[in-house]
């Protein structure tokens, strides 16, 4: 190898591009617009009827009646399962432990369908339920009413 430099040639000058003009613009022949349609006559409608009276929203009716269906409502404390034999057996006084803690909230059906949870009260000697969550839409309540209570 040499310490020669390396001669690089010298760069030529680029000519530029002659810009090409652009043609001449060239006029469109004009469009004509086709001739117009004539839609066949159109029978004028007679006046306006009066809009009839509402009619009563029956399903309002319905539902107002709906609110004096009675319904089977129970609250459950818990669970157990037994043997036949076991639950025949039970006497007075007997123990069934239930899959629940006391501190739990108890379940309350509706006909059958679970509506809410809830917790378990004394009230002036007296047991109740203090509803803490409702599970089911009052509708589905009413809905599972109307079906079973019209069998």
């Amino acid at each position: 190898m040499t310490d020669e430099p390396i001669e690089v040639p010298p760069e030529e000058p680029v000519a530029e591009e002659p810009v090409a003009e652009e043609p001449p613009a060239v006029e469109a022949p004009p469009i004509e617009a086709p001739p117009p349609v004539e839609a066949p006559p159109v029978e004028a409608a007679a006046a306006e009827e009066p809009p009839a009276p509402e009619e009563p929203d029956t399903a309002i009716e319905v539902a107002a009646h709906l609110l004096d269906v009675n319904v089977r409502l129970w609250a459950e404390l818990g669970r157990a399962r037994l043997a036949l034999g076991n639950a025949v057996g039970l006497g007075a006084g007997a123990i069934v432990d239930l899959d629940k803690e006391p501190d739990e909230d108890i379940d309350v059906f509706v006909n059958g369908r679970l509506f809410a949870q809830g917790k378990l009260l004394l009230v002036d000697g007296e047991w109740a339920v203090r509803l803490e969550r409702i599970v089911d839409s009052p509708t589905d309540v009413e809905h599972v009413s109307t079906v079973r209570s019209g069998s």
